[in-house]
């Protein structure tokens, strides 16, 4: 009997695993002008910016915006740029100190640290076809550490480059020129790592263009306490029930 109230609660464990599945935060999903920093569960939107040394966090709403929407009409906001400086001011305000650089970038904090992260977003190709702006997304752990990185751009090997539909530069993805808007380049950057260590990620442009998010995807991982607690408490009434049927 024991035994198949451990059987059991590996059974629930595993569903209960599986039910923890991919989160999906779609600017499309909800109407324009809508806030949606935190409409779904499990992560808080912001507009993370800093200047003259003091740290904002804004909120973000479904914004419209057809010429720069990489599907739908919705970003999530719009005009993030400052990327560069980022991990310096998360790291900064980490150790309790003010932050020097100025920035506007499109964050995510998680309630439950992750290990998958989807970013689907727009962003300009400066002067002509192959003259990339570089859109960059970083991950970060709980204490402001930069845990992972992924950019399309110069630094992802597509300056001077006119990529095809489709291509892949590592973590980055070319969906292809925006069909609403010359000038415009649409993308998905993803980041997984082995543990589940991103508590925040930020997102925008390193150069002067702006980047804008339309879509974002990430694992809800629960915690590992809750699936021990759930274990104990399945094979415990398992064992009660032994001993009732035991007596």
């Amino acid at each position: 009997m024991i035994r198949r109230a451990l059987v059991g609660a590996t059974l629930l464990l595993g569903a209960f695993s599986a039910d923890a599945g991919l989160v999906t935060v779609d600017a499309n999903y909800f109407a324009a002008g809508t806030d949606v920093s935190t409409a779904t569960p499990g992560v808080t939107l912001s507009n993370f910016s800093v200047g003259a040394g003091v740290a904002t966090f804004a909120p973000i709403y479904a914004t419209y915006d057809p010429n720069v929407a990489a599907t739908g009409t919705n970003v999530l906001g719009e005009g993030y740029w400052g990327e560069d400086f980022a991990k310096y001011a998360i790291l900064d305000i980490a150790q309790g100190n003010a932050p020097s650089f100025g920035l506007s970038v499109f964050r995510a904090d998680f309630g439950q640290a992750t290990n998958y992260v989807d970013l689907l977003g727009s962003f300009s190709q400066g002067e002509g076809p192959r003259t990339w702006e570089d859109s960059r997304m970083d991950a970060f752990d709980q204490d402001g550490n930069l845990v992972a990185t992924c950019s399309f751009g110069a630094a992802a090997g597509t300056s001077g480059v006119l990529p095809t539909v489709g291509q892949q530069f590592g973590c980055a993805t070319y969906l292809g020129p925006s069909s609403n808007y010359a000038g415009v380049a649409d993308f998905d950057l993803q980041i997984a790592t082995t543990d589940a260590d991103i508590s925040t990620i930020v997102f925008g442009s390193t150069l002067g263009a702006a980047a804008a998010p339309t879509r974002l995807e990430f694992y809800d991982v629960p915690e590992p306490g809750t699936l021990a607690l759930l274990g104990l408490g399945l094979a415990c009434v398992g064992f009660t029930q032994w001993k009732r049927r035991a007596k």
